[in-house]
């Protein structure tokens, strides 16, 4: 909870207003003009409310989020200022956990939502890791790094080279 006395009697406001006095609330998203969102920012900044926020700028409108103090103070510890601790929210992966049904062709290929590939940071041929988890399919992104399988005359190149760098260390280690 906020404690706040915005005075404006917006349709916005009245929504910031009722997140403010909500102690259940934990993130606030309002998809408005940018007009409006720009309002918001001023009314929040103006009243030196207890929040940190972004525009998620998926879809149109743009969303106006933030998360309730509690959420990112949790993250933060006590006495932080949200801006310590706002690069933990970048809106909206943290704020906000997106449940889809995804359907399964026969193939067994999955198709995530635009939405949720944006939200991760997913793009065409991105590896992503599927772990089996008591709760269920864990999809988390990979990194491949490509390797080199060497043939036994690439390891005779190698154990070549050693050999004469191994060769040339031993004569400068000897006193001349």
């Amino acid at each position: 909870m906020i404690e706040t006395e915005v005075c404006c009697r917006c349709v916005s406001c009245r929504s910031l207003r009722s997140f403010c006095a909500d102690p259940e609330a934990t993130t606030l998203r309002l998809p408005v003009p940018k007009e409006v969102r720009q309002h918001l920012r001023e009314i929040i900044d103006m009243h030196g409310l207890d929040m940190i926020y972004e525009t998620e700028r998926i879809g149109m409108p743009h969303t106006l989020g933030a998360p309730a103090p509690a959420l990112w103070r949790a993250f933060a510890g006590p006495g932080a200022h949200p801006a310590s601790v706002f690069h933990l929210f970048r809106f909206p992966v943290i704020w906000e956990i997106m449940k889809t049904v995804i359907n399964v062709t026969k193939r067994g290929v999955l198709t995530l939502p635009v939405r949720l590939r944006k939200q991760l940071g997913l793009t065409a041929d991105n590896l992503v890791i599927a772990e089996s988890t008591p709760d269920g399919v864990l999809l988390r992104p990979a990194v491949a790094l490509p390797i080199e399988i060497y043939t036994d005359e690439r390891v005779r190149e190698f154990n070549e080279s050693e050999a004469e760098l191994a060769a040339e260390l031993d004569s400068e280690k000897r006193p001349g």
